[in-house]
């Protein structure tokens, strides 16, 4: 794994000028993430989630590595679910449906369907057949963290990451 993690410009600064390999070639990707303060260089998917995972790391192995996984994962929730909060459909929510999207995260929610009409984000290792908890329908947004391509694939989907990959 090999990837370099740069911290982004900001207020209408140029970005970083890409890094570029030993061999003087540029990496394959770049990824912008955490809230875009942060651009990770690398060559495949496995170097762009040892970046982003990298800060939440406590050890090494692969047991550490599910466990980091995990903390992007409930991170990217906190934060990406109070961003969902402060949308104008917010309004629409009943008080119960606001309870839940805005209450603690210290544990995961547990609904049988959400049909609020802010998704609530929710993280996979945490409801069947991974976790306890029964799986909900409805308007959810999983974040999964099973694997470091689950976990990529699933912040694409969520839009809070950014992918480019280098031409040519």
């Amino acid at each position: 794994m090999v990837f370099v993690t740069y911290a982004n410009s900001h207020g209408g600064m140029s970005p970083p000028t890409p890094p570029r390999k030993g061999d003087g070639s540029h990496y394959r990707f770049e990824l912008v993430h955490e809230q875009g303060l942060l651009r990770t260089y690398g060559d495949d998917g496995v170097d762009l989630v040892a970046g982003v995972i990298h800060p939440f790391l406590r050890g090494s192995g692969p047991r550490a590595e599910a466990a980091a996984r995990i903390r992007v994962a409930v991170r990217t929730q906190v934060v990406l679910q109070a961003s969902l909060a402060m949308g104008i459909e917010m309004e629409s929510c009943n008080a119960e449906q606001r309870s839940v999207l805005l209450g603690s995260r210290a544990y995961p929610p547990t609904v049988r369907m959400w049909d609020a009409p802010v998704p609530l984000v929710l993280v996979t290792s945490f409801y069947r057949p991974t976790g306890m908890l029964t799986t909900p329908r409805g308007n959810i947004l999983w974040l999964d963290p099973t694997t470091g391509e689950s976990l990529l694939s699933s912040l694409l989907a969520a839009n809070v990451v950014v992918l480019a990959e280098r031409s040519g």
